[in-house]
This record gives C-alpha cells, sequence and structure tokens, in this order.
C-alpha cells in the first residue's frame, strides 16, 4: 500500500514539475522573468503552486484520497494549469487597464483644476471691474463735477461785454458734461450699478433699453416683478451671460427684434434670449474661436448650470441659460 502511495506521489510530481505540462506565467522557465514584475502571473503562479501541494499532500496520506476522487482532483489540476494563454490574457488586461484609469483620473483632476483656475479668474476679474468702477465713478466723477462748478462761477463773473469768454466757458461746460456722460458710461460698462443697488431684473431691463437705443434693434421683455431677489453670484453670472448674447446680437445677427424672457422658479434661474437675425451653424457654434460662447458656457458651468444654443442659418438664434439658485 504504502508503495502504491510513493508512485502515485512520485507521479504527481513528476506531472508538475514538467515544463511542458505547468505552462502558467513565472512556472515555465521562459516567463520566469515576466512573473516577477506582473503581480497577476506571481498570484496565477502561487495558486497553481498551492493546488498541486494540496494534491500532493492529500495522496501521500493513507485514505485522504479516495481512489474515486483521483481522476476528478487530478482533471481539475491539470486544467488549472493547461490555460497558460488565457491567464496570460487576463494579465496583460489587467496591466493594461491600471495605466488607462490612471490618465483618466488625472484628466479628470486636471480637468477640475483647470475649472477652478478658471472660476478663480473670473471672480479676480469681476472684483477688479467693480473697484475700477468705483474709482472712475467716485474720484473722477468727483473732479469733473468740481471743474464745472468752477467754470459756473467764472462765467457768472463775467461782464456783459464778454461775449468771447463766455461762449468759450459755455463750452467748457459743455465738455465737462460730455466727460461726465462717458465717465458713467465707462463705470456701468465695468460694473453697473443698477445691478448692485437694484438687481438683476432691473439691470436686464436696463441693460435692454440702452442695446435698444444704441442699435435700433427692438427688444421685447418678459421680465418678473424688480422685487425678486437673487444671490449675488447667480445674478452677476446671468447679466455678464446676457451682455455676450447682445453683443453676438449686435454684432454677427443682423437682427432687427430680440425677444427677452428672464424666469425665476423655486430653485432655478432661466434667461432664454432669441432674435430673428441670419442664424449661425452648428460648425460656428462648436468653433475654435468662438470665445464669447465658451465663456458663457463656463460661466453658467461654474455654477452647476448650462447654455443652451439653437439655431440654423437664416432662422435667427435661441439662446437659454439655466442655472441653479
Amino acid at each position: 500500500m504504502r508503495s502504491g502511495t510513493r508512485h502515485r506521489e512520485a507521479a504527481l510530481k513528476g506531472s508538475v514539475d514538467r515544463p511542458e505540462d505547468v505552462a502558467v506565467a513565472g512556472v515555465s522557465p521562459s516567463r520566469g522573468a515576466r512573473s516577477g514584475t506582473d503581480s497577476t502571473g506571481a498570484s496565477l503562479e502561487q495558486t497553481a503552486e498551492g493546488a498541486a501541494e494540496t494534491l500532493i499532500s492529500a495522496a501521500s496520506r493513507r485514505d485522504a484520497l479516495p481512489a474515486d476522487d483521483e481522476p476528478g482532483s487530478l482533471s481539475a489540476l491539470k486544467e488549472l494549469l493547461e490555460t497558460p494563454e488565457r491567464n496570460d490574457r487576463l494579465a496583460q488586461s489587467g496591466a493594461e487597464a491600471l495605466p488607462h484609469a490612471g490618465a483618466e483620473e488625472r484628466l479628470r483632476r486636471s480637468e477640475e483644476q483647470l475649472r477652478r483656475l478658471a472660476g478663480y479668474l473670473i471672480a479676480v476679474r469681476e472684483e477688479e471691474r467693480r473697484h475700477i468702477a468705483r474709482e472712475i465713478h467716485d474720484e473722477l466723477g468727483q473732479v469733473l463735477t468740481g471743474l464745472k462748478m468752477d467754470v459756473a462761477w467764472l462765467a457768472k463773473r463775467l461782464r456783459a461785454d464778454q461775449r468771447l469768454l463766455r461762449e468759450k466757458t459755455e463750452s467748457i461746460s459743455r465738455l465737462i458734461d460730455a466727460a461726465v456722460l462717458t465717465v458713467r458710461k465707462i463705470a456701468a460698462g465695468l460694473r453697473p450699478e443698477v445691478l448692485d443697488n437694484m438687481g438683476l431684473v432691473a439691470a436686464v431691463g436696463w441693460q435692454a433699453r440702452e442695446f435698444q437705443k444704441r442699435t435700433g434693434i427692438r427688444c421685447q421683455l418678459k421680465l418678473p416683478p424688480e422685487t425678486t431677489k437673487l444671490g449675488s453670484d447667480p445674478s452677476l453670472t446671468a447679466f455678464r451671460i446676457f451682455q455676450e448674447i447682445l453683443t453676438n446680437v449686435a454684432r454677427h445677427s443682423r437682427a432687427t427684434r430680440v425677444d427677452i424672457s428672464l424666469e425665476v422658479a423655486k430653485d432655478r434661474l432661466s434667461l432664454e434670449v432669441a432674435d430673428n437675425g441670419v442664424g449661425i451653424s452648428a460648425r460656428e457654434v462648436d468653433g475654435k474661436e468662438s470665445f464669447g460662447l465658451l465663456g458663457m458656457r463656463e460661466r453658467a458651468l461654474l455654477l452647476g448650470g448650462e447654455v443652451k444654443i439653437s439655431s440654423a442659418p437664416g432662422q435667427g438664434t435661441k439662446v437659454v441659460m439655466s442655472i441653479p439658485i
């Protein structure tokens, strides 16, 4: 009996020790170098060796390996050890998936960092605009107001026969008035006081009237009550997007009418602007030079919103902005 057991143990060891029978990554001599660096191959090697040792140990013990169970156990070991191609494919797939997953994660982090940087730059620019607008309005406005008062004081002290000097003071006064209007226009372009003091609804209405006065394009407004209160960030984002839309209409659309709708729902702010102009192609919407459209999308995306543009040549353009509030 012991002699039969020894013969079975020697046969099992011989089948495991032959390289041509153990053709799995990390076991065959031709693949030994790769198994040192391939964790998947090493795992398969350990599994194969462990299975072989288990069967050898069982075969060496008396009555541990019943005669009727020998073929099934040996066939299981053979099936495990004779699938090198499949094991190699699994190991290769795992090795290739790891770099791709790492690259996607790095790309996602890079996009998030760029978006945070863009948001920071927008916030810094808006703060600079607010500061410059306040300085221009307060400092330069006060200087011009004082200069106008001095010219008026001088004009009152001129004699009636000093006609040329009177005409000159009147001319200086008109130039000062024009300078005051220019200062107000520049300050409003940088940061409209109406947006900070009266809110988004009033600012949209004011901007539409100024646009109509400057371009002659008729604006049809649909606005909520001016008492509607919104946060600073959504209001500023919506107003800047609205300004960019009107700029594009004036430059490219050749429209004669613009329909403007502003809606405030329970948790979202929506702005829709549609014109009857020449429209824009899909290639132009997604073009590399469409920085204004890209800026609108990025501003909305920073607040978790979106900007959708629908258009066709000759059928006008509609821009819909939606951001949470």
